[in-house]
């Protein structure tokens, strides 16, 4: 049973095994027999299933991070700059819909020091989120709205994308996809 692996397929079949069935029934003997394993053979790779969820939703909210870094520090306007963030968002959900999972399902189960660390992650993320939606406010190109509702509202709008890409990917040009997306986000739902 024992065939030559790499980390990659450990990380792989662990992601595929917290999709769907989350990360309590996700076990590393069910992730050995899905890459064709013994279950001892993983421990050659990593210390723990703690350490794999640890590893891949630290590597999905660094890319988000990074991603609303670099569209803060840009020179757009700030309306493009909230154009280039909901882009980031369906980019990441569609090339990566199971770590992004990790990010709204998962990250509950990360031990109490590393909880702390990804919520301070993710209030950073959302800080420059607040603050791009601020600037688009200050400059008239959005309506005063209370920042925190606006800014939420815009996440809620692309915080589902991961649970729908991986069976309608191919369904639905990503490209179009931002088009929708921007439009309900900017415009609204009324005709």
């Amino acid at each position: 049973m024992n065939r030559k692996i790499s980390e990659a397929d450990i990380y792989r079949s662990t992601l595929k095994g917290i999709y769907h069935q989350g990360y309590k029934s996700t076990t590393m003997r069910a992730i050995a027999a899905d890459i064709g394993i013994e279950a001892a053979t993983i421990y050659n790779y990593v210390d723990s299933k703690e350490q794999l969820l640890e590893t891949l939703l630290f590597e999905i909210a660094d890319k988000f991070l990074e991603g609303v870094i670099h569209i803060d520090e840009s020179s757009y306007a700030p309306l493009d700059k909230i154009k280039q963030f909901v882009a980031l968002n369906i980019n990441l959900s569609r090339s990566y819909p199971y770590q992004v999972s990790l990010l709204v399902n998962e990250w509950r189960h990360l031990k109490s020091n590393k909880q702390e660390k990804f919520l301070a992650h993710r209030k950073a993320y959302e800080d420059i989120v607040a603050k791009i939606i601020q600037e688009a406010i200050d400059c008239g190109d959005l309506r005063d709205v209370h920042v925190d509702i606006l800014k939420n509202t815009i996440l809620s709008a692309v915080r589902w994308l991961f649970s729908w890409l991986p069976e309608n990917k191919e369904k639905i040009n990503p490209v179009e996809m931002e088009k929708h997306i921007l439009e309900l986000i900017l415009n609204g739902i009324s005709k």
